[in-house]
């Protein structure tokens, strides 16, 4: 029966994929249109999809206390590629147009607590502080 859970959510995120960025007045909102309907399948189908963050963010070098910033991290799946190196980032902030992508990040702040969600635009979104 998992399997067919499984297939199930892949055909929900497909079909939201083949039928295309819905009709909406701003950007933001047909992310939102977009992404809503396949949220809790997001990250599952797109690790499979997507290959190579877990190996990209292995290699990265963190200074201690990093202040990193996830431009277009969606909801923010990729601090926990970090593994134990997380206890290096003093703050790690995922910005997005999408406000469901932001809202699930958020929820995953709650496990992360230097982890911040920004509803912003990735093309003017400015950060406050020094970024790593």
């Amino acid at each position: 029966m998992r399997r067919l859970e499984a297939l199930r959510a892949d055909f929900s995120v497909l079909r939201a994929m083949a039928r295309g960025m819905p009709k909406a007045s701003s950007h933001a909102e047909r992310l939102a249109a977009f992404y809503a309907p396949q949220i809790d399948h997001y990250d599952r189908f797109r690790e499979r999809l997507l290959q190579g963050r877990e190996q990209l963010i292995a290699k990265l070098q963190l200074p201690d206390n990093a202040h990193l910033v996830d431009l277009g991290g969606g909801t923010g799946r990729n601090i926990e590629f970090f593994g134990e190196r997380v206890s290096r980032i003093a703050r790690y902030e995922v910005v997005d147009l999408c406000l469901p992508m932001v809202e699930r990040a958020r929820e995953r702040g709650r496990r992360f607590p230097q982890l911040h969600a920004v509803q912003g635009d990735a093309t003017s979104w400015q950060p406050r502080d020094k970024v790593d």
